[in-house]
Protein backbone atom coordinates (compact mmCIF):
# COMPACT_ATOMS: atom_id res chain seq x y z
CA UNK A 1 0.00 0.00 0.00
CA UNK A 2 0.80 3.32 -0.40
CA UNK A 3 1.98 6.02 2.32
CA UNK A 4 0.02 9.20 2.68
CA UNK A 5 -0.27 12.53 4.85
CA UNK A 6 -2.85 12.26 7.76
CA UNK A 7 -3.59 15.02 9.76
CA UNK A 8 -4.98 13.85 13.14
CA UNK A 9 -6.77 16.93 15.15
CA UNK A 10 -7.76 15.72 18.54
CA UNK A 11 -8.90 17.31 22.15
CA UNK A 12 -6.09 18.72 24.48
CA UNK A 13 -6.73 16.42 26.70
CA UNK A 14 -5.94 13.40 24.73
CA UNK A 15 -2.51 14.09 23.96
CA UNK A 16 -1.39 11.51 26.10
CA UNK A 17 -3.77 9.22 24.80
CA UNK A 18 -2.49 9.81 21.56
CA UNK A 19 1.28 9.55 22.06
CA UNK A 20 0.71 5.98 23.68
CA UNK A 21 -1.22 5.03 20.61
CA UNK A 22 1.47 6.19 18.09
CA UNK A 23 3.97 4.31 20.42
CA UNK A 24 2.30 1.09 20.01
CA UNK A 25 3.16 1.68 16.29
CA UNK A 26 6.45 0.07 14.74
CA UNK A 27 8.95 3.16 13.57
CA UNK A 28 9.06 1.74 10.22
CA UNK A 29 5.24 2.24 9.96
CA UNK A 30 4.93 6.10 9.89
CA UNK A 31 6.93 9.32 9.48
CA UNK A 32 5.65 12.48 11.20
CA UNK A 33 5.63 15.20 8.95
CA UNK A 34 4.61 17.62 11.93
CA UNK A 35 4.42 16.66 15.60
CA UNK A 36 2.27 17.58 18.14
CA UNK A 37 1.17 21.18 17.93
CA UNK A 38 -1.13 23.87 18.91
CA UNK A 39 -4.45 24.52 16.42
CA UNK A 40 -5.39 27.93 17.90
CA UNK A 41 -2.43 30.14 18.91
CA UNK A 42 -4.96 32.64 20.62
CA UNK A 43 -6.16 30.28 23.06
CA UNK A 44 -3.04 27.51 24.05
CA UNK A 45 -4.69 26.24 27.38
CA UNK A 46 -8.00 24.56 25.76
CA UNK A 47 -7.29 24.32 21.96
CA UNK A 48 -7.48 21.61 20.14
CA UNK A 49 -3.77 19.58 19.57
CA UNK A 50 -3.38 17.85 16.03
CA UNK A 51 -0.49 16.44 14.61
CA UNK A 52 0.84 14.74 10.88
CA UNK A 53 2.06 12.13 9.98
CA UNK A 54 2.58 9.77 6.86
CA UNK A 55 1.59 6.32 7.08
CA UNK A 56 -0.52 4.08 5.65
CA UNK A 57 -4.32 3.85 5.80
CA UNK A 58 -4.40 0.76 7.61
CA UNK A 59 -1.90 2.34 11.06
CA UNK A 60 -4.26 5.46 10.34
CA UNK A 61 -7.03 3.34 11.55
CA UNK A 62 -5.57 2.40 14.70
CA UNK A 63 -5.63 6.25 16.20
CA UNK A 64 -9.78 5.86 15.27
CA UNK A 65 -10.13 2.69 17.48
CA UNK A 66 -8.13 3.78 20.30
CA UNK A 67 -9.49 7.95 20.22
CA UNK A 68 -13.23 8.76 20.95
CA UNK A 69 -12.67 12.19 20.00
CA UNK A 70 -10.73 12.09 17.33
CA UNK A 71 -10.40 13.85 13.50
CA UNK A 72 -8.35 12.04 10.75
CA UNK A 73 -8.13 14.03 7.21
CA UNK A 74 -5.92 12.56 4.63
CA UNK A 75 -3.87 15.35 2.55
CA UNK A 76 -5.73 15.67 -1.36
CA UNK A 77 -3.65 15.87 -4.46
CA UNK A 78 -4.65 18.48 -6.74
CA UNK A 79 -6.23 16.25 -8.79
CA UNK A 80 -8.30 15.03 -6.30
CA UNK A 81 -9.51 17.69 -4.92
CA UNK A 82 -10.78 18.88 -9.01
CA UNK A 83 -12.73 16.22 -8.61
CA UNK A 84 -14.32 16.81 -5.94
CA UNK A 85 -15.38 20.26 -6.90
CA UNK A 86 -16.24 18.87 -9.92
CA UNK A 87 -18.55 15.64 -8.75
CA UNK A 88 -19.93 18.84 -6.43
CA UNK A 89 -20.58 21.24 -9.43
CA UNK A 90 -22.76 18.73 -10.85
CA UNK A 91 -25.21 18.89 -8.21
CA UNK A 92 -25.26 22.58 -7.77
CA UNK A 93 -28.07 24.95 -9.12
CA UNK A 94 -27.95 28.80 -9.50
CA UNK A 95 -30.91 30.66 -8.98
CA UNK A 96 -30.99 34.65 -10.34
CA UNK A 97 -33.61 36.61 -8.90
CA UNK A 98 -34.36 39.61 -10.91
CA UNK A 99 -35.66 42.81 -9.03
CA UNK A 100 -37.59 45.17 -10.65
CA UNK A 101 -35.88 48.19 -11.29
CA UNK A 102 -32.64 46.61 -9.64
CA UNK A 103 -29.41 44.46 -10.76
CA UNK A 104 -29.84 40.83 -10.75
CA UNK A 105 -28.88 39.46 -7.81
CA UNK A 106 -27.14 35.65 -7.58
Amino acid sequence: MDREEYTFTFAYDQVQNFLRIKDRLEPDEYTVVRDVHLTDLENPKYCDRAAVLEMESEAASMFRFGMKQLTIRRTRTEEELAAEEAEAAKNRITINVIMPGGAPTP
